[in-house]
């Protein structure tokens, strides 16, 4: 300390910083915790255990705001492990516990949290859901309304790029069977779109709508490499749910698929374009927190997404013996093995 003393240059570098911290302190609501203070209830309402890493990114978005797990945030979990149509009872006892804020995985989930919520004003944050005001869900993205705001994933937008990444990844590919579940509100509409996008890639594509999970493995097992040489998937939980075995028999028929994830990819198939999972989570922390503070979430404007990749697991394409294009290569952001 008399060493301090004598350093007048350094013991005013040491006022300042005391200063700046104990400032830091008092502007950041969730800085310090009073004895008294209620810990933040977190429902999160999901459709499966393929969604968990949008959780972990929001757990991990929020502990940065000192939101954390078993000490200043509790968080109540609803998962439908996979059956949907217990989405809207676990949406109904999630509310009856009354959080703060509800996050929400996806579409499904999104509609049976809004729904649950009609007669009391607890906010919700999406992710994972495309075509958010054609849904019904906001009113406008820059207004959403209502009690709810989230993160856009661009369904249709998103899945145009797909199909242009697949064609410039493989040139030689010529017709490609679109894989999709038809009960998702933003698939049909993508079809007509991706028609277009497909005519200007000089491409022909196949649409095969699916609805369960043997119908999904009939279908990728009836494809004929004759008529079709590539598939491609739109988003879907049940596509999410069956990708491991859709992998052995695309491996099998030496087709190429274009996923819709990082997670699917890293399950074996060729290549997806999409924000990743644990990505989407941590934006969504931001506007959770904003909500926590006390904004109103029908002002807080809907996001699009932060970070869009383009990965491709090169085994996959050494197993399938595939020529990938250079130019398509630098076009993507990250590489499996």
């Amino acid at each position: 300390m008399k060493t301090i003393l004598k350093r007048p240059a350094a013991l005013i570098f040491l006022i300042i910083l005391v200063i700046t911290i104990a400032l830091f302190i008092s502007v950041n609501p969730f800085s310090q915790t009073k004895a008294n203070e209620p810990v933040k209830k977190i429902g999160v309402l999901m459709s499966s255990d393929f969604r968990l890493p949008k959780v972990e990114g929001v757990k991990k978005g929020l502990a940065e705001y000192h939101l954390i797990e078993g000490k200043t945030a509790a968080y109540i979990i609803k998962n439908a492990n996979e059956k949907s149509e217990l989405l809207e009872e676990l949406a109904k006892q999630l509310v009856s516990e009354d959080p703060d804020v509800i996050f929400v995985t996806g579409e499904s989930e999104a509609l049976a949290a809004q729904k649950a919520t009609q007669s009391v004003h607890i906010p919700i944050v999406f992710v994972g859901v495309g075509s958010a005001k054609e849904m019904g869900l906001v009113e406008s993205y820059n207004s959403p309304g209502k009690n709810i705001t989230g993160v856009e994933n661009y369904y249709l937008i998103l899945s145009g790029k797909r199909l242009e990444f697949f064609k410039r990844l493989l040139p030689e590919v010529k017709n490609i069977a679109i894989v999709y579940d038809p009960r998702v509100t933003p698939a049909n509409p993508t079809l007509a779109f991706l028609r277009g996008v497909a005519n200007k890639l000089e491409l022909s594509i196949r649409p095969f709508p699916v609805t369960g999970r043997e119908e999904t493995l009939q279908v990728i097992s009836g494809l004929d490499s004759k008529q079709v040489d590539g598939v491609m998937f739109l988003c879907s939980q049940l596509l999410e749910s069956v990708t491991q075995e859709v992998n052995v028999i695309a491996l099998d028929k030496h087709l190429p698929i274009m996923g819709v994830s990082e997670e699917q990819t890293q399950k074996g198939l060729l290549a997806s374009y999409r924000m990743p999972y644990f990505d989407q989570g941590l934006q969504a922390s931001r506007l959770i927190a904003k909500v926590l503070q006390g904004e109103d979430p029908s002002a807080i404007p809907v996001e699009s997404p932060s970070k869009v990749e383009f990965v491709v697991n090169i085994s996959t394409a050494k197993k399938l013996q595939l020529n990938l294009d250079p130019a398509g290569l630098t076009c993507v952001t990250k590489f499996l093995e």
